[in-house]
């Protein structure tokens, strides 16, 4: 504790205990154990202090996420009017590659699907450019986990402009 400062807790010493009695073949420690000698020797951790700008994004985000208007009910429709989208990272030869993939709730077919080797906003616009080549419903919807992709103004208005709810 005194090497860190008292900032790290019964987790991180029972992580740097198990470490160290595997190099040594020991029998390992339970988090209990620690926690009942670190009670008994009244040693406590710091807690660590709010992160100030972390309030102030969140509140930012907030108005860039949009309203659950499914609440996960994505069965309860026809074919092609729910899809949902995301973004997956692939290990290749060459570095990382990203899938960004659009998948009909009701079928669990693959409707649309880009690969591309970096993560920009390319990736999720050019899933617009193969919607707008595919016939969907009249009120269809779009779902995604709300990233940094899916929540650009770029990325709605395109959506909009494909008659296409998010």
């Amino acid at each position: 504790m005194d090497k860190h400062n008292y900032k790290i807790g019964y987790r991180q010493i029972k992580m740097k205990l198990d470490d160290f009695y595997k190099l040594y073949g020991f029998e390992l420690v339970t988090h209990k154990r620690i926690t009942r000698l670190m009670r008994l020797f009244k040693i406590k951790c710091s807690i660590r202090t709010k992160n100030t700008y972390h309030k102030i994004w969140k509140a930012t985000k907030e108005e860039k996420s949009v309203p659950n208007l499914l609440r996960r009910k994505f069965k309860n429709a026809s074919p092609r009017t729910i899809h949902l989208t995301d973004i997956t990272y692939l290990k290749c030869k060459f570095g990382t590659a990203y899938l960004s993939a659009v998948k009909d709730s009701v079928t669990n077919e693959i409707v649309a699907y880009t690969v591309q080797s970096n993560l920009g906003l390319r990736l999720s616009l050019n899933i617009i450019d193969q919607l707008d080549n595919i016939t969907l419903n009249k009120n269809a919807y779009i779902h995604s986990y709300q990233g940094v992709h899916y929540t650009s103004s770029i990325f709605r208005t395109r959506l909009s402009k494909s008659n296409v709810y998010v």
